[in-house]
């Protein structure tokens, strides 16, 4: 288990793939997520892509101003109702359209993304639709 902020923090600079490796397996307590987030901004883009982020970090990480820590928040499985919900009504046509690319986004919003402002997310709406619900 990693236990301290330090003890993150040196493992997600590494960029030694075998430290990485124990983001992936081992995990941290909320409050070491919510301290390094708060302590080290630069890496929240970087923690999208360990898979034991909890989901508290998540709801905190949905409302960042970087457009591409929320993208890493939309193409995480584990998300809930609200925070796709959330996504897929956010500013940036990039974090709308990850939300599309999401396995786990439930119909209620692929159907209400037909809808959307842009062109490109009512098309990839629609592609996905008909691929999860009306193809063979």
């Amino acid at each position: 288990m990693i236990t301290t902020v330090d003890e993150f923090y040196q493992i997600i600079s590494s960029g030694d793939q075998e430290e990485w490796g124990r983001l992936r397996q081992e995990e941290a307590p909320l409050v070491v997520w919510m301290d390094f987030i708060q302590k080290y901004p630069e890496y929240k883009i970087d923690a999208m892509f360990i898979k034991s982020v909890p989901i508290e970090v998540l709801r905190v990480l949905v409302d960042d101003p970087e457009w591409r820590v929320r993208d890493g928040v939309a193409s995480k499985r584990k998300i809930d109702y609200a925070l796709f919900e959330k996504l897929s009504n956010d500013v940036h046509l990039y974090v709308r359209v990850g939300v599309l690319g999401n396995p786990k986004v439930p119909r209620e919003i692929i159907e209400r993304m037909l809808g959307d402002e842009n062109a490109s997310v009512r098309e990839k709406a629609r592609e996905v639709l008909v691929r999860r619900f009306y193809s063979p």
